[in-house]
């Protein structure tokens, strides 16, 4: 018996759509607080083998800080 091609592909789903309720700008600003206080980190008290380590881990946290940022 042969499976249908309906059967065995994955149905595509819808992205979920963003959350524009009140307290969507305050939870933004509070998540980019949270970025902003880690790279202060970095700054000042974290301890790393090399200089190399420092910046992919700074690059890193700002990889994902920057999408934040783009959405005000």
């Amino acid at each position: 018996m042969k499976k249908s091609a309906a059967l065995t592909r994955p149905v595509p789903r819808e992205k979920p759509a963003p959350r524009r309720d009140k307290y969507f700008l305050r939870d933004l600003h509070q998540k980019i607080d949270l970025y902003d206080c880690k790279f202060a980190y970095f700054d000042e008290f974290a301890e790393f083998a090399s200089h190399g380590d420092r910046e992919v881990a700074e690059k890193d946290c700002g990889q994902r800080g920057l999408p934040l940022r783009r959405l005000l």
